[in-house]
């Protein structure tokens, strides 16, 4: 949208009236951690998809990118 919009072209973005919801988890390592510190990042990464803390989401109606991650950790109703 910005883009077109610095072209003037005219853009509206839709929003449903029913509300929505949605989540980025931009979760990201800078280029400089090393050592444990990066060990650790990648720890806190692999727990952050490893289906719990998805699943915790997935009860706010947020979208999961791991849902066979997720699924064990999910009522068969939820």
């Amino acid at each position: 949208m910005t883009d077109l919009k610095k072209r003037n072209i005219k853009v509206r973005m839709a929003a449903p009236t029913e509300v929505y919801r949605a989540w980025y988890g931009g979760i990201s390592i800078s280029r400089h951690v090393k050592g444990r510190t990066l060990d650790a990042a990648y720890d806190y990464l692999n727990w952050w998809i490893s289906g719990w803390p998805c699943a915790v989401m997935a009860r706010q109606s947020y979208y999961i990118s791991t849902p066979e991650l997720t699924r064990p950790h999910l009522s068969t109703a939820e």
